[in-house]
């Protein structure tokens, strides 16, 4: 019996006790799908590929879903700190206590815009699916693990393509595969960087 993403997706979320903000849904071959707690959805398809063995596509997607969702408490926090600055420059230039509870209040919570929240998760979800697809081209248990250098020829490919079917499959974004190719990069920027410290 075949159940609906978005039906298990409200099930998860509307758990006793769950406190989780999104859902993501993998779909194999058709990409994934996120759900978040407030009825939005975002869906993305994923690169096609000639499949040697599906072993461990959903861990490295689901990597891929941490990685995202760490960036996005970052981009959360920096919105926080924001808001904090903002509050106290009102509050400098002698404003209201209401402009500086205005001010405080949209970033307090580390809440994004929802354009921006929408585009961090389709990268995010982008990201996910190339290293799925990528960890699916090698063989063999232990082997087909997505290299670096493969999950950026898929977003490539998808970036190139305008998110065109023949590469990408149905429904990824050509814009997202940019910036998730971009988040890929400034991690693995990153790492490399902390480890010749």
């Amino acid at each position: 019996v075949g159940l609906e993403p978005r039906t298990v997706a409200q099930a998860l979320l509307d758990r006793p006790g769950c406190s989780a903000e999104w859902v993501v849904i993998k779909c194999g071959p058709d990409g994934a799908m996120l759900f978040q707690r407030d009825g939005d959805e975002v869906r993305m398809g994923s690169p096609v590929v000639e499949v040697g063995d599906t072993v461990g596509c959903g861990d490295s997607a689901a990597a891929a879903i941490v990685l995202g969702y760490l960036n996005i408490m970052k981009r959360k926090r920096k919105a926080k700190v924001a808001a904090a600055a903002a509050a106290m420059e009102v509050e400098m230039r002698a404003g209201s206590v209401e402009e500086v509870d205005d001010a405080a209040a949209a970033g307090a919570a580390g809440v994004l815009p929802p354009e921006e929240l929408r585009a961090l998760l389709e990268e995010t979800l982008a990201l996910a699916t190339a290293v799925g697809a990528a960890t699916a081209t090698g063989t063999g248990a232990g082997r087909n693990v997505a290299t670096a250098a493969k999950v950026r020829e898929l977003l490539d490919g998808c970036a190139a393509s305008g998110g065109g079917q023949e590469s990408c499959g149905y429904g990824v974004s050509a814009e997202a595969a940019v910036r998730a190719k971009a988040l890929l990069d400034a991690t693995l920027t990153r790492r490399s960087e902390r480890a010749a410290m």
